[in-house]
């Protein structure tokens, strides 16, 4: 789809230039902020989804939350071996 969107982009901006309807210069300038919105929103929205990630599930796969072990709790774990 993107491949499909950005070669879309691409006739028409070469169509733009070849009619003398912009300079290359225009269309230069006006892929570069098209891209750095994009990414913005792109990295927005990212963002986002990062913070609402659920708990990582424990090694049965059942959904219980994992309590990371403090190294003192390591240590008697290792201890008691």
């Amino acid at each position: 789809m993107a491949v499909l969107l950005l070669g879309s982009a691409a006739v028409v901006a070469a169509s733009r230039v070849r009619d003398y309807w912009h300079n290359f210069d225009d269309i230069l300038a006006g892929a570069v902020v098209g891209l750095a919105v994009a990414a913005l929103a792109s990295a927005l929205h990212l963002g986002r989804h990062a913070i609402d990630t659920p708990p990582p599930l424990s090694e049965s796969g059942h959904g219980e939350q994992v309590d990371e072990e403090t190294p003192e709790q390591q240590q008697q774990v290792d201890d008691s071996m």
